[in-house]
């Protein structure tokens, strides 16, 4: 949920800052298409999710694993625009998170639960899939690197609650930045990144 409040806020921030979606134009991102292709696979896995984890490989895992590859070489070709900066770390971040712990993001039950967004579970308990998300349950000292999985809460009223973790902050920083760069016209390359 931190990412779609990033780019509400990006957006009205630009519009209120005067900007114009005509600069988009010029923003000069490379390979577009592979941003949106891992777009629609992750809302496939999001939107579609197999109630258990069970199965030693499923469709869910490889989609999701595939999109972070396919945004990590998007980012290294658009290295020229300072949001990849943060965007290219914020992924790493969650795809080593999500890759160690079985192809999803890892969430504690008790973070779920804080967050008031238990109910997008049918079960409450281990490899349970959170509907409309990419997370897995996983009792928290089962959680491999847990630092860099879902261990933020945001426990604020629905839909603005939100579990999140290091990597979306990034993400949602470098998000921001790169809608503010494209709608405001601005070039910024990566010599004068965060004038």
């Amino acid at each position: 949920m931190i990412l779609p409040a990033a780019i509400v806020i990006a957006l009205i921030t630009a519009a209120v800052r005067g900007g114009s979606l005509r600069h988009l134009a010029d923003l000069r991102l490379r390979f577009g298409w592979m941003f949106l292709l891992a777009f629609f696979l992750q809302a496939y896995v999001v939107y579609f999710p197999a109630g258990k984890d069970t199965a030693a490989f499923d469709i869910g895992r490889g989609l999701l694993v595939s999109s972070y590859l396919l945004l990590l070489m998007a980012v290294c070709l658009n290295w020229h625009l300072a949001a990849m900066r943060l965007l290219g770390p914020g992924l790493i971040l969650n795809f080593v998170a999500i890759l160690a712990n079985g192809g999803y993001m890892p969430v504690a039950p008790e973070s779920l639960t804080q967050s008031g967004y238990q109910n997008l579970v049918s079960v409450l308990e281990p490899g349970s899939r959170v509907f409309l998300t990419k997370d897995v349950l996983i009792p928290r000292d089962e959680i491999q690197l847990y630092a860099l999985g879902d261990i933020f809460v945001l426990p604020l009223p629905k839909p603005i609650a939100s579990v999140f973790s290091p990597g979306d902050v990034l993400i949602a920083i470098g998000t921001f930045l790169l809608i503010q760069t494209g709608l405001s016209g601005q070039r910024r390359r990566v010599g004068y990144a965060f004038h």
